[in-house]
């Protein structure tokens, strides 16, 4: 962003470095602190408040919904979106049934290990029990003192589809038909 009387400097590539920086710095002191944890759970935790607020003023959370919505039904509704993701992990060109549509889904996986490189700089026993004691940290502290290297997790499931919604057609402004004076 450059200057702070430029209205045109939160563009879209500046308004993701924002965020970035606001669940950094929001979530790096208590009470919540996340400081400790990869950047990318500051900013799930900080889209999370976003979405709870918003159910709290009663407004529409569809813009966190990506292409299809978690279920809320029963649980024979859960039962038969298991067994449609079973069907597309195996059969990729399974079509499914109209009201539901097959997601993309990215999960983060963290791994709060030293690569193999450090063994040898380290040697076995130094990079075992760095490891045990981060295990330890973690365990009884819920703190990582090695830094959490992510790998994402990529996999198809299935979601409900969540219907479009059109805006209306606006009608005519009410005083298009008189002239400038």
């Amino acid at each position: 962003m450059q200057s702070g009387s430029d209205l045109q400097a939160l563009n879209y590539s500046n308004f993701l470095k924002f965020i970035e920086q606001l669940g950094f710095n929001c979530l790096n002191r208590p009470p919540k602190d996340l400081s400790h944890r990869p950047a990318v759970e500051s900013l799930k935790f900080l889209i999370s408040v976003f979405e709870n607020t918003t159910k709290e003023k009663g407004l529409s959370v569809m813009l966190y919904e990506v292409e299809g919505k978690e279920t809320s039904g029963g649980d024979e509704e859960n039962e038969e979106i298991k067994e449609m993701n079973k069907k597309v992990n195996e059969d990729p060109e399974f079509i499914l049934p109209e009201g539901f549509v097959k997601v993309n889904e990215r999960k983060p996986v963290y791994s709060y290990d030293l690569p193999d490189s450090m063994t040898e700089v380290l040697g076995e026993a130094k990079t075992v029990s760095l490891q045990v004691l981060d295990d330890f940290f973690a365990e009884i502290l819920d703190f990582h003192f090695l830094e959490g290297r992510v790998t994402w997790d990529e996999k198809v499931s299935v979601k409900e589809a969540v219907p479009k919604i059109t805006a209306p057609k606006r009608a005519a402004p009410a005083l298009t038909y008189m002239k400038p004076v």
